[in-house]
């Protein structure tokens, strides 16, 4: 392993430890339920607006997304209100995947969702939403 594949590796590991760490308190915190809430609504939709217009010009519908780092999966689901069909979302902490994992059902959703790193995606996809 060259050497910076081994600090790329120690990074990785040292954000997944960080947002395992974080998941527990997404999950403790009063937020966790109300958007257990939330996406049972209609058309449930979390990102800004002008996220939702760029979004919305691109003319996703039936097209298949990915969202990596998608946290507890609010966002990838916010991509199926606007058409997108196969929406993935990525994580590499095993529990917000978890959490994600959750929320399909409540919102009667399609998305799907994987523990991995940005490294390894597992195919192409005609949007990939990244965090700012």
């Amino acid at each position: 392993m060259s050497k910076d594949d081994a600090a790329r590796l120690m990074a990785t590991q040292a954000n997944k430890l960080a947002w395992h760490a974080s998941a527990a308190r997404h999950l403790a915190g009063a937020r966790w339920a109300e958007l257990q809430t939330e996406v049972t609504q209609t058309g449930f939709f979390c990102l800004d607006d002008t996220l939702k217009y760029a979004l919305q010009s691109l003319d996703l519908k039936e097209k298949s997304a990915v969202q990596v780092f998608c946290n507890n999966g609010r966002e990838t689901l916010s991509l199926a209100a606007l058409g997108v069909r196969n929406c993935l979302g990525i994580d590499q902490s095993e529990a917000f995947i978890a959490q994600a994992n959750a929320l399909p059902t409540l919102a009667k959703s399609d998305c799907t969702f994987l523990c991995s790193d940005i490294y390894r995606l597992p195919t192409r996809f005609a949007v990939i939403l990244t965090p700012p």
